[in-house]
């Protein structure tokens, strides 16, 4: 990962929480997804890629998707017990 990735992944980490606050759950999911994607190229981000699980969680939660949620915090916990 280069330097430039980490503050392409920062950006879209940011704009995650930005369209999570005004209920654009969408929008918040693709970037996240851009996100996510960024980090788990390097073993150094895990605790971000920890961090993008619980926020896929939370926006699958408010889309009332509480199975899928359910998954994302289970992995975060299995993943963040790793780390």
């Amino acid at each position: 990962m280069f330097p430039d990735d980490i503050e392409r992944a920062e950006f879209h980490y940011k704009l995650v929480d930005a369209y999570y606050r005004i209920d654009q759950h969408f929008v918040s999911l693709n970037h996240l997804e851009k996100a996510k994607e960024m980090y788990s190229t390097s073993e150094f981000y895990k605790a971000k890629v920890v961090g993008c699980n619980i926020k896929f969680g939370a926006n699958m939660y408010d889309l009332y998707r509480l199975d899928e949620a359910e998954s994302y915090y289970r992995g975060s916990l299995e993943l963040g017990s790793r780390a």
